[in-house]
């Protein structure tokens, strides 16, 4: 199967505790990108709990000048739902790149701290806009592609 991947499942019961097992899985394996999905098994409970980090399925089609609606309405989805869609929002602002120095030390020679906050939202925000990026025609992508922020392809 072109595009197929291995999903592994972790078991958490009796002697097999941490072991990987590689089963056999159906159709869906091949839409999905190597380590999207890592299904962990509870002891306490039969049912899987998916685990899956911010990623993607692409669009339908491409971006295009005649499929706007039924583009954005994906991409919107699929935003909202790993909790990004704030990103395209043409008054998204990144935090200060640095942590703000503690109440008399203004005048420290100490160099600022960085802010953690700061690297997580530009990792986010890179990847929001590579997924845009991603799901536009060559024609649309000439248009934005010198934009640096999701939201600056967003208020496009």
């Amino acid at each position: 199967m072109v595009g197929a991947f291995p999903i592994y499942i972790t078991c958490n019961r009796g002697s097999q505790e941490g072991n990987l097992v590689n089963p056999i899985f159906t159709w869906y394996q091949s839409l999905l990108p190597t380590g999207l999905l890592k299904m962990a098994f509870q002891s306490s409970s039969a049912s899987p709990a998916a685990f899956f980090p911010i990623t993607f399925l692409p669009t339908n089609e491409k971006l295009s000048r005649a499929n706007f609606p039924s583009w954005r309405a994906q991409v919107l989805s699929a935003l909202r739902g790993s909790q990004l869609a704030m990103f395209i929002h043409p008054g998204a602002e990144a935090p200060s790149p640095f942590l703000p120095r503690e109440k008399g030390q203004e005048d420290s020679k100490e160099p600022p701290k960085p802010n953690p906050e700061f690297e997580e939202w530009v990792a986010k925000d890179q990847m929001v806009l590579n997924y845009l990026f991603s799901n536009m025609s060559k024609e649309i992508l000439g248009q934005v592609n010198s934009e640096v922020t999701a939201a600056g392809v967003g208020g496009h």
